[in-house]
């Protein structure tokens, strides 16, 4: 079953899933620079810019002044300012978010300089009450919130206006970056964004598309004059809180508690089906708390399983190095064993060719004492011959020769 979502689940899911998201905008494609969630909107090079010139030149010289930041983030333009300032209270949606400015954070928290809290967005005062416990209604220097009011809806977004011109003493600034659609890039941001937004069916952190004359038209209806702004995609603006604005805001407040009161009636109504709702609700947590046990169950037995199977697994692959070893072990001792015949065998090749050599020799003698028998065969013949034809010439000679 999935959970079901909402502003802040959404905004947990992005800080879960930063490595998928940080890279959606072509920009940010390759950056060896994106270390933390947020690191995708702008540079260093830029916040640092931003915060010496819009939020540093609004607060005490003396680092006395008070700041309150909307959607820190993991807190890089909170650690940006926190020198500047005696105590900065910084609200967000998300707990994932909240828990990394944690971290980077804790030092200045352990001071009593920096404090996060966590927004609920049930009543839309809540930062005038959480304000309220710190001692700051009227006390603060600088409201600020810089890449996060880009994905708030307008209702949301004047609700933190009207918080802002509650807690801020007459002269102090707010310093907001709001969607724009009445530029170049803001207009093609707004093009690509209605296929994954049209009806409904939207990601939390769509962009909320605004103009600079709708900001300062609302701006002036609770007290507040509009003194620089800037505008590229998105509108950086400074407003400060004018003298009367208490008046203005009153006006305000007054048409927001008579809506307050009417719905605290309806709501009257709906508390019996609201317990009813309970008891549903308990009974489907039982379902699903014995649903999650059975889950568990089966996930303890396939990790059993899938451990037996490992250790099988393990057992053939250990068999399997023990026999490659001895196969190894055996091809070696026949390799040797190859090579000792192979010297025998040319050693007796060798013996072989000398014997060969010296039978050819022989032979050749035996062929030569042949020719030679022959040829003395043939004089003893013809010795023989020659004698018995002339053996009484000889005999003559012999005689004569006696006398």
């Amino acid at each position: 079953m999935s959970k079901p979502r909402s502003y802040h689940s959404d905004w947990d899911t992005y800080v879960e899933n930063w490595d998928f998201y940080s890279t959606l905008e072509p920009s940010n494609r390759n950056r060896a620079d994106l270390v933390l969630p947020g690191d995708e909107w702008g540079t260093k090079k830029q916040w640092n810019r931003i915060t010496n010139t819009y939020l540093k030149p609004y607060l005490p010289k003396n680092s006395t002044g008070i700041a309150v930041e909307i959607g820190q983030g993991t807190g890089k333009y909170t650690l940006r300012v926190v020198d500047s300032v005696s105590k900065i209270v910084c609200f967000d949606v998300s707990k994932k978010f909240i828990e990394i400015a944690g971290s980077k954070l804790k030092d200045h928290i352990k001071q009593g300089k920096v404090f996060l809290e966590f927004l609920d967005l049930y009543n839309c005062y809540e930062i005038r009450d959480r304000l309220q416990e710190h001692g700051l209604i009227g006390k603060v220097d600088l409201f600020f919130s810089i890449d996060s009011m880009q994905h708030v809806e307008f209702h949301t977004l004047f609700a933190y206006f009207i918080n802002a011109a509650i807690c801020l003493k007459s002269g102090g600034h707010m310093v907001i970056t709001v969607a724009s659609c009445t530029n170049d890039d803001g207009f093609e941001r707004l093009l690509k964004e209605i296929p994954w937004c049209y009806g409904g069916h939207r990601p939390s952190h769509q962009f909320y598309f605004l103009s600079m004359d709708i900001v300062r038209h609302c701006l002036e209806r609770i007290g507040f004059e509009v003194v620089k702004h800037e505008e590229d995609r998105d509108i950086l603006f400074v407003a400060r809180k004018t003298q009367g604005a208490e008046g203005k805001i009153g006006d305000v407040q007054s048409i927001y508690a008579e809506l307050v009161e009417a719905v605290a009636k309806k709501d009257m109504h709906t508390k019996k089906e609201d317990v009813d709702l309970k008891d549903l609700v308990s009974q489907l947590t039982i379902q699903l708390e014995a649903a999650e046990a059975d889950r568990k169950a089966r996930l303890d037995v396939i990790e059993r399983q899938e451990k037996e199977f490992s250790a099988r697994l393990q057992e053939i692959e250990d068999d399997r190095a023990a026999r490659l070893e001895i196969i190894e072990h055996q091809a070696k001792d026949f390799a040797e064993k190859i090579q000792e015949i192979e010297s025998d065998r040319a050693a007796r090749l060798e013996v072989i060719k000398d014997v060969c050599n010296k039978l050819e020799f022989y032979e050749n003698e035996c062929d030569r004492l042949l020719g030679d028998i022959k040829r003395l065969s043939t004089l003893k013949g013809f010795l023989k011959d020659y004698l018995r034809r002339n053996f009484d010439i000889v005999v003559k000679k012999l005689k004569i020769n006696k006398k």
